[in-house]
């Protein structure tokens, strides 16, 4: 089993490639590419399924149950735009952390949870934040996505 995956991810990795960063040529903008390697690290293509098909059919496949957040809090933006708030951990001493899950995540995605329960022992507040239409109603012509950082 484990040499065949080895093989596999080896197979695989041959076909990593760097992406594509598309920007204006100002020196400023060369210079954060140049500072941040990780840009144009080659990335490895999804393998057959990809996003939220195969995090829900291996999550199903895993059994992976998750209870959901003790709270949540729901923010109207000024275009009517909603965006949840979700206290995976509260109540502790020390400050608040706020997570962004990634793409095609949510705040009871497994690893953020996971991050949350580390978080709370080691003494933080944890809210994760649910981006336009995840987890909830999409209530406003604009969607969230990557380019959503005003909604922080």
């Amino acid at each position: 089993g484990a040499v065949v995956a080895a093989a596999v991810m080896h197979y695989h990795a041959r076909g990593a490639k760097p992406p594509t960063v598309t920007m204006d040529a100002t020196e400023q903008n060369q210079a954060a590419v140049l500072a941040c390697p990780q840009l144009v690290r080659p990335v490895l293509p999804s393998v057959g399924w990809s996003g939220v098909v195969a995090t829900t059919v291996f999550g199903a496949a895993n059994g992976l149950q998750l209870k959901p957040p003790p709270g949540v809090e729901k923010v109207v933006l000024e275009d009517g735009g909603v965006v949840l708030l979700d206290w995976l951990v509260r109540g502790q001493p020390g400050p608040a952390v706020l997570v962004c899950p990634g793409l095609n995540n949510s705040s009871r995605t497994g690893y953020i949870v996971r991050l949350a329960e580390a978080l709370g022992q080691q003494g933080f507040n944890c809210v994760a934040v649910n981006y336009r239409g995840v987890l909830s109603e999409l209530s406003s012509p604009k969607l969230g996505c990557a380019d959503s950082w005003q909604d922080l």
